[in-house]
């Protein structure tokens, strides 16, 4: 009707004008982007990075206030979009945190984790893994989408718990009619994304690992996914690098990413390796030439953290 259709174009609209002003923001924030420009001394260099800079804010800010964010993943020869819901405000109504959108790290890991997949069809296959802070839980039900058997999306926030668990049953009625075999569903409360189960349940840092761990037939899970979570402002590090610890297994892998913020009281990044040690856990860089290449900007970093040996 003309009444839908114009309700559709206000949403539009003023997500566009919400992400405009995410722009003048992010671009305000990130003044690190104009020393590196400043810096350059050739004008191809200059043209590379400012290409590079336009690129990465068309992407990070897009979508960055619609109220459903829109993820589109390349799975073997298909091509599958599905939507989560995202909450304005919940940082500062102290409902959800910052845990009801979806942050430009948590899309650089995504695609990260979809061209590991390209290059090998079976990373996935048979995997179980665990989100910490999954808030929108839009990682969980990407590594559902690659072929994990098992995914835990978790969050220490009721309201996020409750606002996943909604995402997951939307996303599996929308990607069923889509991907191929068409088995994505909910029976008995357990839900499906193809083939893998996917869980949503509520998890603090260090202090529910049993229970936690009991999920998956294992005594660990194979991958750990860490977007965004190293964040000292918000969040303490230290549960975060014992909650790695407890879940890691000899041949587990964390894949943590990090978005560069500024920290008074000290480096974030340090802090976190260092804890990393004392738990018996190494953390590499994973070099920028790795990401994709659509998807990687320098103000955020990928890590890969595992037993150390």
């Amino acid at each position: 009707s003309s009444d839908t259709r114009s309700e559709i174009e206000h949403e539009v609209s003023e997500d566009e004008q919400n992400g405009a002003n995410a722009k003048e923001i992010m671009v305000s924030q990130r003044p690190n982007m104009a020393a590196l420009f400043a810096s350059a001394t050739t004008g191809i260099t200059k043209s590379s990075i400012l290409t590079k800079t336009l690129n990465s804010l068309a992407w990070r800010t897009r979508n960055s206030s619609a109220k459903r964010y829109p993820l589109t993943m390349n799975i073997g020869e298909e091509v599958v979009t599905f939507h989560v819901k995202q909450v304005q405000g919940g940082e500062i109504e102290g409902t959800y945190g910052t845990g009801a959108t979806v942050w430009p790290s948590s899309v650089v890991l995504i695609k990260y984790l979809e061209l590991l997949a390209s290059k090998d069809p079976n990373y996935f296959k048979g995997k179980s893994v665990i989100d910490l802070g999954a808030g929108t839980c839009i990682s969980s039900i990407a590594c559902a989408l690659l072929g994990c058997c098992l995914v835990v999306a978790t969050d220490g926030n009721d309201h996020c718990v409750e606002l996943a668990t909604s995402i997951v049953d939307m996303a599996c009625s929308e990607i069923k009619d889509i991907i191929t075999p068409s088995t994505s569903r909910t029976v008995g409360g357990a839900r499906f994304i193809g083939r893998s189960e996917i869980r949503v349940r509520k998890y603090w840092w260090g202090k529910d690992d049993l229970s936690i761990l009991e999920e998956t037939e294992q005594p660990h899970y194979d991958i750990i996914l860490c977007s965004d979570c190293v964040l000292p402002k918000l969040y303490p590090i230290d549960p975060l690098v014992k909650a790695i610890a407890a879940l890691s297994g000899p041949e587990s892998v964390t894949y943590v990413a990090y978005e560069q913020r500024y920290y008074s009281e000290f480096n974030p990044k340090i802090r976190f390796r260092e804890l990393c040690e004392k738990n018996g856990l190494a953390v590499d860089v994973i070099p920028q030439s790795l990401h994709h290449p659509e998807y990687c900007v320098d103000d955020i970093e990928l890590w890969t953290v595992c037993r150390a040996t």
